[in-house]
């Protein structure tokens, strides 16, 4: 699966993993020109995005605003970034 995400600004999200954005198995995710504000993965990694099991990520021209993580992580990943 891919997911593409353009021109968003995701604020105050909650997970457990990934505060804004989990994904995982194989998905293929593009974030472009998009904002992520105070995000927060309650009980893991990944402050803005969680992503696993050959996951791929491309992230260009993307801010990162005070994310958190309870493992102190933005950006989580066990795939491919692109």
């Amino acid at each position: 699966a891919s997911l593409i995400l353009e021109n968003l600004k995701i604020i105050n999200g909650q997970n457990l993993y990934g505060g804004a954005i989990y994904t995982e198995d194989n998905c293929n995710l593009t974030v472009t020109n998009c904002t992520f504000n105070q995000n927060t993965a309650n009980n893991g990694y990944g402050g803005a995005i969680y992503a696993e099991n050959d996951a791929t990520v491309n992230i260009t021209n993307t801010t990162f605003n005070k994310n958190t993580a309870t493992n102190i992580k933005l950006v989580e990943h066990t795939g491919f970034f692109a």
